[in-house]
């Protein structure tokens, strides 16, 4: 038993906990786009501590725990899974692009063009999906 009275583990709890306030924070970082250092600040900070969650907590659950993952009733089945996990994968990988060209403008003292504005909003629609996924995952798997 965790943290939250539910069947989930601790990690599980903790990550959960950590997800939620990754979501203050994508918000506080959505309604502070500028200053942008602030808005890169707040975003790089976000992306990496997804990456460590993912691989600490969430990729270990996903190989330790598929059989209860795939126990899911049908609707939304296993496909749920597959799909929170494909989104926050894609995610991810763009939110390290990201990062990665804020701090390298940053360092550089380069213009703050990170990139195009559609493909942060695509980025964080992505991430939101994944996170609420995941949100439902939890709920139909350990309450």
């Amino acid at each position: 038993m965790g943290i939250l009275g539910t069947s989930a583990s601790i990690f599980a709890d903790i990550n959960l906990i950590i997800q939620i306030a990754l979501l203050v924070l994508t918000i506080i970082g959505i309604i502070k786009s500028k200053p942008y250092p602030l808005h890169g600040k707040i975003f790089t900070v976000v992306t990496f501590v997804t990456l460590a969650t993912t691989l600490f907590i969430m990729g270990p659950a996903l190989f330790l725990k598929w059989g209860d993952f795939a126990a899911i009733p049908f609707p939304p089945g296993s496909a749920i899974v597959i799909v929170h996990h494909l989104a926050g994968l894609v995610a991810l990988i763009l939110g390290l692009l990201w990062s990665y060209r804020y701090i390298d403008a940053r360092r550089n003292r380069k213009p703050y063009t990170c990139g195009s504005r559609r493909m942060m909003w695509l980025t964080a629609i992505l991430w939101l999906y994944s996170l609420f996924g995941g949100i439902v995952i939890y709920y139909l798997v350990y309450v």
